[in-house]
């Protein structure tokens, strides 16, 4: 299974993130270092700390700063962060090595009115749709996509067989006929703790179901996934769209059957 940032999935902080790494960007500061980008995203709010009380953000991070590098959360979240956002296409490195803050990230940072919710949605699913995400092997899937698919084809399916979208090795009719074959079996935990071991199963399932989920384009409904009608329009590759009205709303009808 293909490792994904699972860091934060909720829209409003993620957008929240998107503004402290242009910030810093726009400063010249250098977000390679996890260290300034994570206690950026502390002050910002964007991390939080757990069981902080009513300490102030600086005795917390100071507390932080005391524990080895490598179990430092505000680290861990910058490094997720910062990859995630590469791979969305928000920020990139271009030939000057130079971090740079791509046009679709200033247009989300450009929205800042309650009437702009509808078109900031459409930003995130847009980057979703396209982002890419490769594995040590060069083979590349788009696990948005495959996410939907999986939803729109398996209406009802239990969402930890949703993790099953970073399973697919390409976007290829074959790959996609494989984790349909897992999504058959009748004990979906067990069967993903034991594809991808019970962590990074967790894991799988944490931002994208979550995000297509506040975005509008799957319903969850006690844990079972269907996909909303207003995703046919959607998807432009004719191997993820469900073109017709119709199909689409048998699909919504019809249950999950293992």
């Amino acid at each position: 299974m293909k490792n994904f940032p699972h860091q934060i999935n909720q829209l409003p902080r993620l957008n929240e993130a998107v503004a402290v790494f242009a910030r810093l960007i726009d400063e010249g500061r250098n977000i390679d270092d996890d260290g300034i980008v994570g206690d950026a995203l502390a002050r910002a709010g964007v991390y939080t700390f757990r069981n902080a009380s009513r300490k102030s953000v600086e005795t917390l991070l100071a507390s932080e700063h005391r524990k080895p590098r490598g179990s430092q959360g505000t680290r861990t979240c910058a490094r997720d962060l910062r990859r995630f956002f590469r791979l969305l296409g928000f920020i990139t490195r271009r030939d000057d090595s130079a971090w740079h803050v791509e046009e679709q990230a200033r247009n989300l940072l450009a929205l800042t009115l309650p009437a702009d919710q509808a078109r900031i949605r459409e930003l995130w699913r847009r980057a979703l749709l396209d982002m890419r995400l490769g594995d040590e092997r060069g083979r590349i899937s788009r696990p948005y996509r495959i996410l939907l698919r999986l939803v729109a084809e398996l209406p009802g399916i239990p969402k930890p067989y949703s993790g099953l979208c970073l399973e697919s090795a390409d976007d290829s009719a074959a790959e996609f006929d494989r984790i349909v074959s897992v999504a058959s079996r009748p004990n979906p935990t067990a069967t993903m703790d034991e594809l991808a071991g019970a962590h990074m199963a967790r894991d799988s399932i944490k931002i994208l179901p979550s995000l297509a989920e506040q975005l509008g384009d799957i319903i969850n409904a006690g844990g079972r996934l269907t996909i909303s009608p207003r995703v046919a329009d959607t998807l432009l590759d004719s191997r993820f769209v469900i073109a017709a009205d119709e199909a689409m709303r048998n699909l919504t009808r019809r249950r999950f059957v293992p």
